[in-house]
């Protein structure tokens, strides 16, 4: 690595994390809006700094809402990326108060004018944007390989109940932060940076730089983000990424519903009715099956997968228009198969589900 790169790296790293010490630049937008004025679409985008991420509906193909990444740049400019195919989908402009005009891109390359605006704080729940991001040299010298930390949390803006507020930071700090200290985001997204730093030199202070150079890069991305928010109801996504060395890194998407008019987690059961649960099983290993090509009638094991079975994991989210089943990296199957994201519409459903309640709450 040239002294020129990193200088330049390095730089890049600090204007970054001038951006992010704004409070203006980190928010949460829930945007509707329509592709041609035609096709109504909505979004749930978290704005770090430069940085975007969050998940973009589509109401006219009622499928799962597609993951999305990307940037913010001066003027408003923003492009974001379809993180499952990694092709771009929209290149915009986005105003001070979060309106978003410029061109969607479907798989083709087509591109169509859209429109989205920020809904109303009223309609859904609205939250704050916490977020910290570093790079530190393993060494004193110029060409030192370097780890990069980047970590974000949200909390609900004015929560109207402190109670449910208390429910809600406990819960989402013990199951994807790993916290049990209900301390402010900032204080803990900062303990957490300073301790993989500190294994960051621990494990590779004796190990010869320029030989294992490619393997001493590490790498620490925890995002949380909001897949569905309407009714009281929010879905979350905690991408957890990391690269210690080796040929690879791994990455875990979880998931969390979150009922805030009840001020607790949503769990499987709440929606599912749990003597169908055989169904339900049958039902995520067809479109498993559809999803990746595979006969219906052919062992699973045939394929990569451990067991010709699949089972109903607690990983999902509910959605407008149905259920994201998520099974990371060496539940179902190893690192050649990868995660499987699985998706079920309601109407797929309809023999499982409990209508009332939470589902009702949707399809209203």
């Amino acid at each position: 690595m040239t002294n020129n790169f990193r200088i330049t790296a390095v730089f890049s790293v600090l204007m970054f994390l001038i951006a992010l010490q704004s409070l203006g630049q980190n928010r949460y937008l829930h945007l509707r809006g329509s592709i041609e004025s035609e096709e109504k679409v909505s979004a749930d985008l978290v704005i770090a700094g430069e940085k975007v991420y969050g998940f973009i509906q589509n109401h006219f193909t009622r499928e799962a809402p597609v993951g999305v990444s990307g940037s913010l740049l001066e003027g408003g400019i923003i492009n974001l990326i379809d993180k499952t195919t990694d092709n771009e989908l929209i290149a915009a402009t986005m105003t001070e108060n979060g309106l978003i005009t410029g061109k969607w891109k479907n798989n083709s390359g087509e591109e169509r004018p859209f429109e989205m605006a920020v809904v109303n704080a009223d309609e859904n729940v609205q939250f704050n944007v916490s977020a910290v991001s570093s790079m530190q040299s393993l060494v004193e010298t110029p060409d030192s390989p370097i780890a990069v930390f980047e970590s974000s949390v949200l909390s609900p803006s004015n929560p109207q109940n402190k109670s449910v507020h208390e429910n809600f930071m406990t819960l989402i700090y013990k199951e994807f932060y790993k916290s049990s200290d209900i301390t402010d985001p900032m204080v803990m997204l900062k303990s957490h940076e300073n301790i993989f730093f500190e294994q960051y030199r621990m494990s590779n202070t004796d190990i010869n730089t320029k030989e294992n150079y490619q393997f001493l890069n590490w790498e620490k991305r925890r995002i949380l983000s909001i897949v569905f928010n309407e009714s009281d109801l929010v879905g979350f996504n905690f991408r957890d990424y990391t690269y210690t060395g080796g040929t690879s890194g791994l990455e875990i998407n979880k998931y969390l519903v979150f009922d805030f008019s009840k001020g607790s987690k949503v769990s499987i059961y709440d929606i599912i009715q749990k003597e169908k649960e055989a169904e339900l099983k049958n039902l995520i290993r067809a479109e498993l099956c559809r999803k990746l090509n595979i006969d219906p009638s052919d062992l699973l094991t045939n394929h990569g997968f451990f067991d010709n079975d699949v089972y109903v994991t607690t990983n999902f989210t509910l959605t407008y228009y149905g259920i994201v089943f998520q099974y990371n990296t060496y539940e179902l199957a190893g690192q050649e198969t990868g995660p499987v994201s699985v998706f079920l519409s309601f109407d797929n459903l309809k023999e499982v589900i409990i209508r009332e309640g939470i589902i009702e709450r949707i399809l209203e």
